[in-house]
């Protein structure tokens, strides 16, 4: 105690810890998730050209159906119809090959991703490498065990709850894809070699074009599910400090706002002037 012109004034031990300013630090990468798998930034390059390429191979038929329509009441030239044809098939090769490119290292992911969440755990991946490799890759039986992997994945993170949902959907069209890409390969052998009509031909592209363009939306959707796991940082908590205006109640008083609980713990000892 120290005296003041007005008598004796009461000495304060410590200052708060509040006041009207927050800094926000950089979030960094998720302790604990680390792995040996492609780089992020890799793999999200790699979606974005497969669904460009995708987008160009479905414009491509959708493009040639639509000269075929034109042909019908005017002849083409025949280097346009030759160019017409010859840019579906480039585009739809080119579509293959990366879609290929990308699934190998969407499957490289999937194994060091669940490698290093079961490690985390202290545990090993009860499906190895090999047998992940072979259920992702086999055509129809990928449709089925891929997801499972990926949900298996998710519930061992701890994200099961927020991905559920893309997850579904992902998992959805990609069924519905692998349909229309097995009728529209069946289409495509039948007028290649049996049934060769302007007809079927038309049909056909219609086919594929369906097809290239639900594939491209199983990749938007597993692009989803994939910044799901790699693309949003740890939430962190933060307390903000706000001063309410002076009221009929008294004096500004200093409020948690609703990023966090508030503490149990008091600001200032009791007794003591909140703005010492």
């Amino acid at each position: 105690m120290r005296r003041g012109p007005l008598g004796p004034t009461p000495r304060y031990q410590g200052i708060p810890r509040w006041g009207l300013q927050q800094h926000f630090d950089v979030a960094g990468e998720e302790p604990g998730r680390e792995h040996n798998g492609p780089q992020p930034a890799t793999v999200r390059t790699m979606l974005v050209v497969t669904m460009v390429a995708l987008g160009v191979a479905a414009f491509a038929h959708v493009l040639r159906y639509a000269l075929m329509l034109i042909n019908r009441s005017v002849l083409l030239h025949p280097l346009i119809a030759g160019a017409a044809v010859a840019f579906g098939v480039v585009a739809s090769l080119v579509a293959l090959v990366i879609l290929g490119i990308t699934v190998v290292i969407l499957i490289r992911w999937l194994i060091a991703r669940r490698a290093a969440a079961y490690a985390a755990l202290g545990q090993t991946d009860p499906h190895p490498a090999g047998q992940v490799w072979i259920l992702t890759l086999l055509p129809g039986i990928n449709v089925l065990f891929t997801p499972v992997y990926v949900i298996e994945l998710a519930t061992v993170e701890g994200r099961l709850t927020r991905l559920r949902r893309p997850i579904v959907v992902w998992w959805i069209v990609w069924a519905l894809s692998g349909f229309v890409a097995l009728w529209s390969v069946i289409s495509t052998v039948v007028v290649t070699f049996f049934a060769n009509s302007t007809q079927n031909l038309a049909d056909n592209n219609v086919t594929v074009a369906v097809g290239y363009l639900l594939a491209l939306a199983t990749v938007v959707l597993m692009s989803r599910v994939y910044l799901g796991f790699e693309g949003t940082p740890t939430e962190q908590s933060t307390r903000r400090w706000v001063v309410v205006g002076n009221g009929p109640s008294g004096p500004a008083q200093p409020v948690v706002a609703d990023d966090e609980p508030e503490s149990a713990v008091p600001v200032e000892a009791q007794g003591q002037n909140p703005a010492a």
